[in-house]
């Protein structure tokens, strides 16, 4: 039997049924489970389960099935900061914008906080507590749940090396997770997309009206070359994108690569803009510095949109703040609301595939289909029984 001890928070003793498992009582009163095993070096090892008995001992069987199937376990001092280092370094093959989100999550997020421990001894425990001093930061429940995607992939590669024999954020129970409250989808309406547009600033209203009536994600519409505007065929071609620090990346899907119906109002506006433009060669940006580089995404959105907002007043009380995306919500409600079909609006929305589309504008295909047939027939079955009053008085009861 492997050696017991006494420690701080008390002794620890078997639990009947389950060689391995042992439990103690903290100082605060608590019940916890402890799992003893040798790994592949032969050491003896003690580690602490999260969730009662039961899962100590499922925990104790999992390292003892990946040992026999000849996967390595051994207990290492590597600390978290030194791996997330490591697997940075290593993924370098991602896509350049998630490799920057994460390195920026890790650094200013989760080493400051997790960094100093070693690997093999952050419990699920741990990660709650992560998310806890995350959302006391200020982070909303969106923020940390994309701040846990690498930790999470850090844990899956710790595991996979056998430098642990769990990943402690699948760990989770649905309470402990960062709770995601999805904003709530602004659709301009005509008069709304008119004041927008009229108190735009003349530098940024070709491409606005270009963002509401083709619905380019931000990075896709500052990406636009001219040679992707086909004037003759009218459509825009979505090939890449740029990123913030002005790098051009291949989309994120095959699905964004597409060709985006191009009217003849906005047409005439974009070709205007190329005909007073100091860049107007295929090669050039459409939306660009005066030196010729991509704008950048903040310098559009606060000089460009945020002012048009506060000019317009379409930010009144009780409405849901107008957002960048909402630009793009706009332009997949203005396709609905012309009675086309899901796929289509895919299409043209760039989505992955039609379940995201669903999902995201469900309402508006219900609206579009249902709302004339509905009011139809309320007025029919009702209509007689609404009339206005007579003599300018309200009827008695």
């Amino acid at each position: 039997m492997p050696r017991q001890r006494n420690s701080l928070t008390g002794k620890r003793t078997p639990v009947s049924g389950k060689p391995g498992v042992y439990q103690r009582r903290t100082a605060n009163g608590r019940v916890r489970h402890d799992i003893c095993y040798r790994d592949s070096s032969g050491k003896q090892r003690w580690k602490v389960v999260d969730g009662g008995a039961s899962a100590a001992w499922h925990e104790l069987q999992q390292i003892q099935v990946r040992m026999r199937n000849g996967e390595r376990v051994v207990t290492s001092r590597v600390t978290f900061a030194e791996l997330a280092a490591g697997w940075l370094t290593d993924k370098r093959d991602i896509r350049a914008g998630s490799w920057r989100a994460y390195e920026a999550y890790l650094r200013n997020h989760v080493v400051p906080i997790l960094g100093r421990q070693r690997v093999s001894a952050i419990t699920t425990d741990d990660i709650a507590d992560l998310i806890t001093a995350l959302e006391d930061k200020g982070l909303c429940g969106r923020t940390v749940t994309n701040v846990l995607v690498p930790v999470s992939r850090i844990f899956d590669h710790a595991v996979r090396r056998g430098l642990t024999p769990s990943n402690p954020v699948k760990g989770l129970e649905r309470g402990e997770r960062p709770k995601v409250i999805r904003e709530e989808m602004r659709v301009l309406d005509r008069h709304e997309i008119d004041a927008l547009l009229q108190a735009a600033p003349a530098k940024y209203r070709t491409l606005l009206a270009t963002a509401l009536f083709t619905g380019l994600r931000a990075s896709e519409l500052l990406g636009l070359q001219w040679w992707h505007i086909d004037f003759a065929h009218g459509v825009i071609k979505v090939r890449d994108q740029v990123y913030r620090t002005g790098e051009r990346l291949p989309l994120k899907t095959d699905k964004a690569r597409r060709d985006v119906i191009l009217q003849p109002a906005l047409a005439a506006l974009l070709q205007a803009h190329r005909d007073t433009s100091p860049h107007p060669a295929d090669g050039d940006y459409v939306f660009c510095r005066p030196d010729g580089r991509p704008m950048h995404p903040d310098t559009v959105r606060v000089a460009g949109l945020n002012k048009a907002i506060k000019t317009a007043g379409l930010n009144p009380p009780g409405k849901p703040r107008l957002r960048w995306h909402d630009l793009r919500h706009s332009y997949a409600s203005l396709l609905i609301a012309q009675g086309v079909d899901v796929a289509y609006v895919s299409r043209q929305m760039g989505h992955a595939n039609v379940t995201t589309t669903l999902n995201t504008y469900t309402h508006l295909f219900d609206h579009a289909r249902n709302a004339k047939a509905v009011s139809e027939r309320l007025e029919q079955e009702f209509g007689g029984i609404l009339n206005p009053p007579t003599n300018g008085k309200e009827p008695t009861t």
